[in-house]
């Protein structure tokens, strides 16, 4: 999809990343919030999953990506535009595609829709993407001799690791845990708690701070819990450093800026 209007893509792009981004950073608030108030961990926990789960979708689009759904009125639409071209055999069906934005080109931006491959649910399957991406990311960087390279490939491959549970296969495990105490009430975290709770004081001890401060240590064989805690607290903190840098060049009128500020203010820090 080549030629795209600049005005009417930016608008697009920023309403995808605002949205995730922001609530990532209110999802993160209530897990934080409702652990050190009321002593609870299932309903946090839980919290800390989706404020993963938006935070990678968040990362994604403030690097010109995404994950996204066509509707059968969408994919329509589109194929009646092509039809008007007559340049494409090949319809658009409704489903999840993957974009990416290339500004690479003279002509302009462009964006490319590949299918997304489906896995065992939908959030097994993004998490899959969202590992490709980063370990699309890391290549470029080693490719293009970018200086922190390093760093950006030992990092991708951290992150996917807590993500899939140091499996080399899928990136079910997050989501895998996350059903196992959403739906089926394991490991203990639904009240009532033993008084002296190993995952009351992991939450207690989790204060918003800069992602590379933040550990990526437990085993999700030996300690799942915590492993979880620990993967969707980074994917988290790692979501709020982006969305500090974009806020100080998004500052004006109703710009990301503004909004991320108020939000931003509610968050207990150490950044």
């Amino acid at each position: 999809m080549g030629s795209v209007n600049t005005r009417q893509l930016v608008p697009f792009i920023t309403h995808e990343y605002e949205r995730f981004a922001l609530s990532s950073a209110e999802s993160i608030l209530v897990a934080n919030l409702e652990s050190d108030i009321h002593g609870l961990t299932g309903w946090p926990l839980l919290k800390m999953y989706y404020s993963a789960f938006f935070a990678a979708h968040a990362i994604m689009r403030s690097q010109g990506a995404g994950v996204t759904k066509l509707e059968k009125k969408q994919a329509a639409k589109i194929n009646s535009f092509l039809a008007l071209l007559g340049e494409h055999d090949e319809t658009v069906t409704a489903g999840m595609y993957l974009y990416q934005l290339d500004i690479s080109q003279r002509s302009g931006p462009i964006v490319t829709f590949t299918p997304h491959e489906p896995g065992a649910g939908v959030h097994e399957s993004f998490w899959n993407s969202f590992c490709d991406h980063l370990d699309g990311h890391a290549k470029t960087a080693v490719r293009s001799g970018t200086v922190d390279a390093t760093a950006i490939v030992t990092g991708s491959e951290e992150v996917c690791r807590a993500i899939r549970g140091s499996s080399s296969h899928a990136g079910a495990w997050l989501s895998t845990m996350r059903n196992q105490i959403n739906y089926q009430h394991q490991h203990s975290v639904w009240f009532p708690l033993k008084r002296r709770n190993k995952v009351k004081e992991l939450l207690s001890g989790l204060q918003i701070q800069p992602s590379k401060l933040a550990k990526l240590a437990a085993s999700p064989k030996t300690h799942p819990v915590q492993a979880f805690a620990e993967a969707t607290f980074y994917l988290a903190c790692l979501n709020i450093d982006v969305a500090e840098v974009i806020a100080t060049r998004s500052s004006k009128g109703n710009a990301f800026g503004p909004k991320w500020k108020r939000i931003r203010a509610l968050v207990k820090s150490g950044h």
